[in-house]
């Protein structure tokens, strides 16, 4: 979801520009909190975003942004990016003597660690740990696992950023034999010339059936007359970061009738709801994409076998 700010240091109380300095160029960030326990039962505060991100992104605590490049910016040079990589990963990288390591090793670190992150085996491996701590990204055994990691992880990177053109995804590549997935919507919208948001769904977060979709499928009603139509059911239930996203994003335009601060709900644009079918598209490939990479971890050895245990290893 994506909110104007008028960054200006005389408005801002905290402008960070550490962090935010380094959103340029398809510089992806990782985003990790850390306790999951005070987000939610199952671990998953982990996103990505290549631009200022709120601090709490999360339902509860702030969000660690990680950026993959640590940009410069001079009258010289212009702009340019420095890998923000340790010694330790840019060796196992095959850094040079020096441990510097090229643009695209840096990147494909940051792809490898978010495919990691959103593998449900590594969640449940590492329950106990991820409750009170920040996640350990565990090293690979061997190169075809890392590229078929890394792999995975562009595919989820572009979809988190609901970015069609990510030049690392796999359906932008010279020899791709699969397509975008975001071009292509999965769901329907509904409406009689009303699309003001005034409900979310149904109570307790849930859809109503869809007839014309079956078993697996629902409704995501906006008011009376007006509804998504097609979503399935993981994706409607899919949580981040403690939040149902597909619920969230329409409840945060969704009008108040009292309180302290009534308002109309916001009416939906074709952008809105073409923006929302692809939500639904992006949490949709995420679930397949989440069961690949357990299988593709299983298939290498399993936790922890697939993986170095042994730092004299690296």
């Amino acid at each position: 979801d994506y909110r104007w700010i008028y960054y200006d240091n005389v408005v801002i109380a905290r402008p960070t520009h550490g962090i935010v300095d380094h959103a340029f160029n398809h510089n992806p960030m990782l985003i990790v909190g850390r306790s999951g326990d005070a987000v939610s039962t199952n671990w998953d505060i982990t996103f990505v975003t290549d631009t200022a991100s709120d601090w709490n992104i999360f339902r509860r605590g702030a969000g660690c942004i990680m950026p993959c490049l640590l940009m410069k910016h001079d009258l010289v040079s212009g702009i340019g990016g420095v890998p923000n990589v340790s010694v330790h990963a840019a060796r196992y990288f095959g850094a040079d003597a020096e441990c510097t390591l090229p643009r695209a090793d840096a990147i494909r670190l940051v792809a490898l660690s978010y495919s990691i992150l959103n593998a449900p085996s590594f969640r449940r491996e590492f329950a106990e740990v991820l409750s009170r701590d920040f996640a350990r990204i565990p090293i690979p055994r061997d190169a075809v696992l890392s590229k078929a990691l890394w792999a995975f992880g562009h595919d989820l990177i572009a979809l988190h950023l609901l970015e069609d053109d990510y030049p690392h995804a796999s359906w932008n590549q010279p020899a791709a034999t699969n397509t975008n997935p975001l071009a292509t919507p999965t769901t329907t919208f509904h409406d009689s010339g009303d699309r003001e948001v005034r409900k979310v769904g149904e109570k307790g977060k849930t859809m109503a059936p869809s007839p014309d979709h079956g078993e697996g499928f629902g409704r995501v009603s906006i008011n009376d007359t007006a509804y998504f139509d097609g979503v399935p059911e993981p994706v409607w239930k899919f949580h981040i970061g403690g939040y149902q996203v597909c619920h969230k994003w329409l409840k945060d335009r969704k009008g108040v009738a009292g309180g302290k601060n009534p308002h109309p709900g916001r009416i939906l644009t074709d952008e809105d709801i073409a923006h929302y079918h692809r939500i639904v598209i992006a949490l949709n490939e995420t679930i397949r994409l989440m069961g690949e990479i357990d299988e593709t971890i299983e298939a290498h050895g399993g936790w922890p076998g697939a993986f170095v245990t042994d730092p004299e290893e690296v």
